[in-house]
């Protein structure tokens, strides 16, 4: 069988899924704008993409789709059409795939908790650019025959219909990607950070409601440590631009030796991100990092996988369970109770023996892939037998290396 991933970085949220289905035999494509060149999934060949340097939100959007279609109509040329394509919602790379490949399966992923800007904006409010790329994204989900969240928040941002029709996976991830051996030492901001260090990272997002903590709060928390603990170093995830000239602009008013041990970033690729979770003690989530519903977030999975303790809000009423050593709890009301508590947890990781073995044991006990991905790569062939009864699936062209630039 020929299968097709798309999304906007190779290998994103399918490294495990890609490698295993490759692994049965089947010829699986990739077809991304971005990812490094000398990182390669066996098995898997590549179908590059030009980057889209477009300014505009939309433009950005329109100008990748049509890329990625006329990439997909010289495959389907080269008789390399797929019988399936499987494909990350918050990329336009898939947005005309139902159009180029018409007699192929399709399998939507919502892989972003925020994949519409308001998914229930008001009657007189006029989307903006960011919203209407979003909701162009989006509408590829339309003409999938499954759609499948990566997790409750990723469901929560699809548009209702879809949502409706949608299923969340299992939490699981890929132990061998998100693991301390596998990451490379981690730059930011000119310099490098060990695994050996006090790193905490913390993620700076928009203020989600009473159950998360503003920006602000994790600022304070910030300049607690760098204030107190002249050894920590504190690297800040910002999610969006606004989010990171501010934190930058607050950067910039510290004395210069809290300054060098602080670094400002904005997201980047999913082999920065595990490498920067394998070199933090202590990742810092603003929203609580088990749902109402039990469930971890896959954030907080991938940095347990690397070694990383998670610290954040917790709902009312739930407690951590098992994962309570890993997972110190921020308080709600009181900027020193946070401090505290992150100081506290952060010396008894100083002083237990190989922390960041014992927090990975766990992931890799419940939630690695290995566990978790038969069921579902059993589900997507059951879907695709059901599609096309009787249908040959051609295994052909191993080996071949396919690069398509639009």
């Amino acid at each position: 069988m020929r299968i097709l991933f798309c999304g906007d970085s190779f290998p994103g949220h399918f490294s495990a899924l890609a490698s295993a289905l490759a692994s049965q035999g089947h010829e699986v494509l990739f077809a991304s704008h971005y990812g490094r060149r000398d990182f390669a999934l066996p098995g898997v060949h590549r179908v590059l993409l030009k980057p889209v340097r477009e300014r505009s939100p939309l433009k950005r959007t329109l100008t990748s789709a049509r890329q990625a279609h006329a990439a997909f109509l010289s495959l389907r040329d080269a008789g390399l059409a797929p019988d399936a394509v499987l494909f990350s919602a918050s990329s336009a790379i898939p947005l005309w795939a139902h159009k180029a490949f018409p007699k192929a399966m399709l399998f939507g992923y919502a892989d972003s908790a925020v994949l519409l800007a308001d998914p229930s904006p008001s009657e007189q409010a006029v989307p903006g650019e960011e919203e209407q790329a979003a909701m162009l994204r989006s509408s590829a989900l339309a003409h999938c025959h499954a759609i499948f969240a990566f997790s409750e928040q990723c469901l929560a941002g699809l548009p209702p219909l879809m949502a409706r029709n949608a299923r969340v996976l299992p939490a699981f991830i890929d132990t061998d990607f998100f693991s301390p051996d596998s990451a490379k030492p981690f730059a930011c901001a000119g310099r490098i950070f060990p695994q050996d260090g006090e790193l905490v990272a913390m993620d700076i997002r928009p203020h989600r409601g009473e159950d998360s903590l503003a920006p602000r709060a994790l600022w304070e928390l910030a300049l607690g440590l760098l204030a107190h603990r002249p050894h920590c170093t504190v690297l800040l995830n910002c999610a969006n631009a606004e989010l990171k000239e501010a934190s930058q602009d607050l950067a910039k008013r510290l004395p210069e030796s809290w300054q060098s041990r602080l670094a400002v970033q904005g997201y980047s690729s999913l082999e920065s991100w595990r490498d920067m979770l394998a070199a933090s003690a202590l990742f810092v989530l603003p929203d609580p990092c088990i749902t109402a519903g039990g469930v971890v977030l896959p954030e907080a999975l991938e940095a347990m996988a690397c070694g990383a303790s998670v610290a954040s809000p917790c709902l009312p009423g739930q407690g951590r369970g098992a994962f309570a050593p890993a997972m110190p709890e921020l308080a709600q009301d009181s900027a020193e109770k946070r401090f505290l508590r992150v100081c506290e947890h952060l010396d008894s990781l100083a002083c237990g023996t190989s922390p960041k073995k014992a927090i990975r044991a766990t992931i890799v006990e419940y939630y690695s892939h290995a566990l978790r991905l038969p069921s579902h790569m059993e589900e997507l062939m059951s879907l695709c037998r059901e599609h096309r009864p009787g249908a040959v699936w051609r295994l052909g062209l191993k080996g071949i290396h396919h690069e398509e630039y639009a």
